[in-house]
């Protein structure tokens, strides 16, 4: 398959299309990094892309090999998931029509049914800036933009530590006087510009729109808190504006109820091995929401990786005949 973009690889028996079908979805991409020269030992395989998701492909491309000629196996490999997705299985998503879909991502062997949405989206403050010897005469779009970016914290409520809850992280922030890419100018300058790059995670409950309302809102709070000391201050010029800029990046939620059949049956599968099945949630996204955002059921599940999307990257070859043996089970009873 290939949108003349990205070239993903779908493979189905098509004698088998009047029964149920489960998609196993995998990406053959990685992030990087070092490594790349694959080694193991006998507790883990080393290397760039071992737990996410190489392993996780190669369970899937036995697993398809084993059932396909019974059971209405189909099998989705991608080559974009870590830059977005939309070009394989986005793409693809919108042409085929699974009952089911298992993306054996590393998620330590708990089941994950429920992903954050996000959002990329750049903020940008302008002034007339002045002179730096008379501060109180003219405004600064670098003070403006830190009293708004202590708002939004406020408005998404950054946890300490990992909650179900909206988060928000400044990617990038620029302004004053930058001589270049690289430099910062003279200091004597109020800065007249300043620009941030954010990146939100968003909860089940928090669409894209909602998030939008909340950084609207934020906006008119420090506008309207400006007008007021405006009225106080003996300002050479008070023009300032803030921008808000189309979001870079909307990515879906992932959604599955866990009172699903598919669902179920694949719990069943987990406790048959362990005696009981985790059903979590995750800040993180996976190309599984592409199905999730049209309404096919979707789940996330596989081993136990260390260090994904970082140095010394391994995968815990015994959760990966955990996961081989699970998935096994549940396609063969599902």
């Amino acid at each position: 398959v290939s949108n003349q973009i990205i070239s993903s690889i779908h493979v189905f028996n098509p004698d088998m299309n009047k029964n149920k079908s489960v998609l196993l979805l995998g990406h053959v991409d990685v992030v990087p990094g070092d490594s790349f020269n694959p080694t193991n030992n006998e507790k883990f395989i080393f290397g760039r892309g071992s737990g996410d998701m190489k392993s996780g492909v190669a369970i899937s491309i036995l697993l398809f090999l084993k059932h396909h000629k019974n059971k209405n196996i189909q099998l989705l490999i991608t080559n974009d998931e870590e830059i977005g997705g939309h070009g394989g299985a986005g793409f693809i998503s919108k042409k085929i029509k699974p009952d089911f879909v298992i993306a054996p991502e590393p998620t330590n062997l708990d089941l994950r049914i429920k992903e954050k949405g996000a959002m990329q989206i750049q903020i940008e403050v302008q002034t007339s800036g002045g002179h730096s010897s008379r501060p109180w005469k003219n405004l600064n779009s670098i003070e403006i933009m830190l009293n708004l970016i202590s708002q939004l914290k406020k408005a998404f409520k950054n946890p300490l530590r990992e909650k179900w809850v909206n988060t928000i992280n400044i990617g990038g922030i620029i302004g004053g006087n930058i001589k270049d890419s690289l430099t910062l100018g003279s200091s004597n300058i109020i800065a007249n510009s300043c620009k941030i790059k954010l990146d939100l995670r968003l909860v089940d409950t928090c669409s894209h729109k909602n998030a939008l309302n909340l950084i609207q809102e934020s906006v008119k709070k420090i506008e309207s808190k400006l007008k007021q000391d405006i009225n106080h201050m003996n300002l050479e010029n008070n023009n300032f504006k803030i921008i808000i800029n189309n979001p870079d990046i909307l990515v879906e939620h992932l959604i599955t109820n866990k009172n699903n059949s598919f669902v179920k049956s694949l719990s069943k599968s987990i406790k048959t091995k362990f005696g009981v099945c985790n059903i979590t949630k995750a800040p993180a996204a996976s190309d599984a929401r592409f199905f999730s955002s049209v309404g096919i059921p979707s789940v996330v599940f596989g081993a136990n990786s260390i260090n994904h999307h970082a140095n010394n990257e391994h995968v815990q070859i015994s959760s990966l005949l955990n996961v081989w043996n699970i998935l096994n089970h549940f396609l063969t009873t599902y």
